[in-house]
């Protein structure tokens, strides 16, 4: 499932037809590299920290970074997910 997300994340390969002048080449390298940019830019408001998933229901948010994580990504079971919604919860990104 990891994989299917991150694929949905990322744009599809781009087609690159453009002339061979440097001035050409120089504004497609420059179209691309924004086109990456703005494709890979991570949300930690909407995105799981640990796959870059979209945030779903049962999700749990780092109360230390405010990074959101999916439960299934963490092995987080619904009693550990309680407990940890009771207390401070810090993610294993913070937590090293």
């Amino acid at each position: 499932m990891m994989a299917k997300e991150v694929m949905e994340v990322f744009p599809k390969t781009p087609t690159m037809a453009f002339g061979t002048t440097k001035k050409e080449m120089a504004h497609q390298r420059k179209v691309l590299a924004m086109e990456i940019l703005t494709a890979s830019v991570f949300d930690k408001e909407v995105n799981c920290a640990m796959c870059a998933g979209i945030k779903p229901p049962g999700s749990i948010q780092c109360d230390s970074c405010f990074r959101w994580c999916h439960t299934q990504c963490l092995h987080m079971d619904q009693k550990s997910l309680e407990e940890a919604q009771v207390g401070d919860w810090v993610c294993s990104l913070c937590n090293k």
